[in-house]
């Protein structure tokens, strides 16, 4: 099985939305291929961007690698300790750093927390912020996400602290997203090919940030959107500058 795996923010999508020509291209992806789109968003959030059609019957990666469904059901989790998120909570909430945390269906975040990616997030979602405190039998806490974009104070914290146990990506605008060090975009479809097709698969990765790395160089073709000047040394992965030739190019591989 071939699987196409998409990260959206930077690479698919653009101004928060898919163009229609790269949408008509994904259909016929997937009705040839297996369709994949991994992400640092949530459920919700990919839900805003990616057609129902397409959403129904692809494989979600969210949270950077932490949860994976496919057709509703959950096939791939790694969450966060309770004791991790806690003192992380602690180290974040005594220096007033803007956070979030990402329980899968609904999110939390302390009163203080002021900023506009939140403030959209209650529009958008209203129903799922959690007022109440943190109970551990009740919530599962995928991701900490820490909105500010001065966090060399975190990072050397996180570093010292969690570095056996902790994955920490810091994206091109500065911001943190803390997960399990079980959990990766890899991780995750590794999990769910084996479990589908056995050792029958290859994939196709379109990526172009920190987070989407481990597994642009584990595909069997891995292409980057808007690289970096440090990965323009890079003869394992295919680059590309926009949307129009990756279309092309996907149009070249259907």
């Amino acid at each position: 099985m071939k699987i196409f795996e998409f990260d959206l923010d930077g690479t698919i999508l653009h101004g928060n939305s898919i163009s229609d020509e790269l949408i008509t291209t994904l259909r016929k992806l997937n009705e040839r291929h297996f369709l994949s789109f991994a992400t640092s968003r949530s459920f919700r959030g990919v839900r805003s961007v990616v057609p129902e059609p397409l959403l129904q019957e692809s494989l979600q990666i969210l949270c950077n690698g932490a949860i994976a469904i496919f057709l509703g059901k959950i096939l791939f989790e790694a969450a966060i300790s309770f004791s991790e998120v806690e003192d992380i909570q602690s180290f974040l909430e005594s220096r007033k750093i803007n956070y979030y945390l990402e329980l899968g269906k609904s999110y939390f975040a302390p009163d203080y927390v002021s900023h506009p990616f939140l403030e959209q997030l209650k529009k958008e979602a209203p129903d799922e912020m959690v007022s109440e405190g943190l109970v551990p039998e009740k919530h599962t806490v995928y991701k900490i996400a820490v909105l500010d974009r001065q966090n060399n104070e975190l990072l050397h914290y996180l570093e010292k602290k969690y570095s056996s146990t902790l994955h920490y990506y810091q994206h091109a605008d500065k911001t943190v997203d803390i997960i399990n060090c079980n959990a990766s975009k890899w991780a995750a479809l590794s999990h769910v090919a084996h479990s589908l097709f056995q050792n029958d698969w290859q994939v196709i990765s379109f990526g172009n940030d920190s987070n989407d790395y481990e597994i642009l160089g584990k595909a069997t073709l891995g292409v980057i959107m808007n690289p970096e000047l440090e990965n323009q040394n890079r003869p394992d992965l295919v680059i590309i500058q926009d949307i129009h030739t990756l279309n092309l190019l996907l149009n070249q591989l259907i």
